[in-house]
């Protein structure tokens, strides 16, 4: 168990494998904060920092869930910031003024 790191996998996919290894260990019977902070060992920095401002979960289950949740938020945040932009939308720049923001033309050719 203490090998076991969840490295670019989804969090469902190393929670199934660290399960299976709870098990094995005997170590199904442990309370709830005992199994929280063996998991947390498990998790990539990614999302053991995207849990930083979670508020805690009173039980296990409650906790697993958040986890697979904010997997999930990472996953696409990830996958949206790796998309190209789009150039119709690299054509305008905002610009702040003290009577708001408006949008103006790139001069820049693509």
């Amino acid at each position: 168990m203490e090998a076991l790191r969840q490295g670019s996998k989804l969090f469902l996919e190393v929670f199934t494998e660290w399960q299976s290894l709870l098990l094995e260990a005997g170590a199904s019977y442990w309370p709830d904060d005992a199994k929280k902070v063996a998991l947390d060992r498990v998790l990539s920095d990614d999302l053991a920092k995207a849990m930083i401002t979670v508020p805690s979960q009173p039980d296990f289950d409650s906790y697993c869930s958040i986890l697979k949740s904010t997997d999930d938020k990472l996953k696409a945040y990830k996958a949206r910031a790796s998309k190209p932009k789009d150039p119709a939308i690299r054509a305008f720049t905002v610009n702040k003024s003290t009577s708001g923001p408006n949008l103006t033309r790139r001069n820049d050719n693509y």
